[in-house]
């Protein structure tokens, strides 16, 4: 497999995150978070990704065979996925419901930080 295309949520996604990691008012611990995500995601979408079409492929090309399941492949990548926080990241709304504790997770140190949740004396 020589490429690998990316839709447009991805780098919009991947552009704000990026963005969030370079704002220099964000506090050290949320942006180290941060880069957690962005590397798990990139390892995830370079290597795993790769390697799971890699394995595929060339398991149906041994067995010759030349019908492939795109769901199978899709839970084998959801399985070799690296994961962020015990959940697994996948390019799917499957990953986005199952992730909401690690966006929770960042919310909860933002607010935290800023002390939105303080009462007031």
């Amino acid at each position: 497999m020589s490429n690998i295309y990316f839709s447009k949520n991805y780098e919009t996604y991947m552009d704000k995150l990026r963005d969030y990691i370079a704002n220099p008012l964000l506090p050290t611990q949320i942006v180290s978070l941060l880069r957690v995500i962005e590397e798990t995601i990139s390892d995830n979408v370079f290597d795993v990704a790769r390697d799971t079409v890699k394995e595929v492929v060339n398991g149906a090309h041994e067995h010759g065979s030349c019908n492939i399941n795109m769901g199978g492949v899709v839970r084998l990548f959801h399985k070799k996925a690296k994961r962020l926080d015990g959940l697994c990241y996948g390019a799917t709304k499957y990953w986005v419901d199952e992730n909401k504790d690690i966006y929770g997770l960042v919310r909860k140190k933002i607010r935290d930080y800023l002390h939105v949740d303080d009462e007031w004396q």
